[in-house]
């Protein structure tokens, strides 16, 4: 099995991300993350529930903290992203900048 660390997120955001209850990534977050961190554009799609928030989100904002220089576009429904905004906001509150 594949680990956060392994995919080259960094131990803080790992760290928040274990306090969350995400342990291990999901296949397109696998797929994914690597590409993003590297700076590499992706298009990606999986079904409901598959953790393609993550897939974009952890990257996005490990990048963020450590450098601010990363600019995204994000795709989604109303509710979606209303939904994703409450759980970024919770993530960003327990990864605050070291």
């Amino acid at each position: 099995m594949t680990t956060f660390e392994e995919l080259g997120v960094s131990s803080k955001i790992v760290e928040s991300l274990t306090n969350m209850n995400f342990v291990s990534p999901t296949g397109i977050q696998t797929e994914t993350i690597p590409y993003v961190l590297s700076g590499i554009d992706i298009l990606a799609q999986a079904q409901t529930g598959s953790g393609k928030t993550g897939a974009f989100g952890i990257p996005i904002v490990d990048t963020v903290r450590k450098t601010e220089e990363l600019q995204s576009l994000i795709f989604g429904t109303n509710e979606r992203i209303s939904s994703t905004g409450r759980r970024a906001t919770s993530f960003n509150v327990t990864c605050q900048r070291t």
